[in-house]
């Protein structure tokens, strides 16, 4: 009977949705509602089975329901119902024994998450480049964000995410790598957009700006840059990860831009480029000059201040926050402040060795 029915397919990723065949199959008014939460369940549990006991602290666990368990039949009772309204051939898609509950259905159920492991497993196989590339696409395109957001606290379903975002991370990191290497930059910028979306401070946009580094839009991933580092700034109130920085510091050094150069080139009545005026207001020290000019007229030579990066980011640099002041004119007194600010834990006797 398989044969002769559309494909059931079922996104767990990013989200929950089904489509039979070419129609969008809605249950109820609501996706947080009771029967879409169990119908979430058992369709991507493994084997489609799952235990009473475990429905019923899923799905009331952190409620305080009299009789939980009739509730469980009476919610279950009424999936049956909505899916076949909803347009699923007529079928006993619920079934209960020895409090065992299942999902089954006439036809063949494809599950998102599934093919996205398959395609990352077939990437991670095969040693043909075009092949590579082609397949982490494809998985990179059907992953669509955290799995199952609805019981995300859940711990098995948590595990689970944590396994796919991982996969995830590996294939782009991987797909991005093929192409820059073969100089396509524009598609690692293309491939890189929807987790910049899904995963906005995991530093996505480090790689994107090495690709506009790399095709000399210097002015392009400039601006990128000093968008991505106010986000830091204004949600979680920390600057972004070094390999940012050094990016940033790239960026300088090719715009013919140097720290150092802005006193001499004030001498010199030369104005700052537009591109260096944005510059100066990227990475404000904290407890430093607050002067809209160019940073480093007033200021130090060299102050630079490497932030703890995000914990969730995909690049393997330390957490630990970084202090670094190269400059034989700054004062202790406001070198102490600033360590303070970013360490706690450091006294003044020790002031000049957390500097360091």
């Amino acid at each position: 009977m398989k044969d002769n029915l559309p494909i059931l397919e079922v996104k767990a990723l990013g989200g929950f949705s089904m489509r039979y065949g070419e129609k969008t199959i809605s249950i109820g008014s609501g996706k947080s509602t009771k029967a879409v939460k169990l119908l979430q369940i058992l369709v991507c549990s493994e084997g489609r089975t799952v235990s009473r006991e475990r429905l019923l602290d899923m799905l009331y666990g952190n409620e305080d329901i009299t009789d939980a368990a009739n509730n469980l039949r009476v919610t279950t009772f009424r999936l049956k119902k909505m899916l076949v309204t909803a347009g699923l051939p007529q079928y006993d898609y619920i079934q209960i024994k020895s409090g065992m509950y299942s999902f089954a259905a006439p036809m063949e159920v494809v599950l998102d998450a599934d093919g996205f492991v398959s395609l990352c497993d077939q990437a991670d196989e095969t040693e043909n480049a075009e092949e590579k590339i082609d397949l982490l696409k494809k998985a990179c395109q059907l992953y669509g964000g955290d799995y199952l957001p609805d019981f995300i606290c859940d711990g098995v379903v948590l595990a689970k995410n944590s396994n796919y975002k991982e996969k995830y991370t590996n294939a782009l990191n991987t797909l991005c790598e093929l192409l820059m290497d073969r100089g396509e930059y524009e598609t690692a910028i293309e491939v890189c957009e929807p987790a910049c979306r899904m995963y906005p401070f995991d530093e996505w946009q480090a790689i994107q700006i090495d690709c506009l580094m790399r095709m000399k839009k210097y002015d392009e991933a400039l601006k990128e840059y000093e968008n991505t580092a106010k986000m830091f700034v204004d949600e979680l109130g920390v600057y972004p990860s070094e390999r940012m920085m050094k990016l940033f510091e790239q960026m300088n050094g090719r715009m013919n831009f140097k720290t150092q150069s802005l006193p001499e080139m004030e001498k010199k009545g030369t104005p700052a480029s537009p591109a260096t005026a944005r510059a100066s207001r990227v990475l404000p020290v904290p407890g430093g000059p607050t002067s809209s000019r160019p940073f480093g007229i007033d200021a130090p030579a060299s102050v630079v201040v490497l932030m703890e990066r995000s914990m969730f980011s995909p690049f393997p640099y330390s957490a630990s926050a970084v202090v670094s002041v190269a400059a034989s004119e700054l004062v202790m007194d406001w070198s102490f402040e600033v360590t303070k600010l970013f360490m706690p834990h450091v006294s003044s006797g020790s002031t000049s060795s957390a500097l360091l």
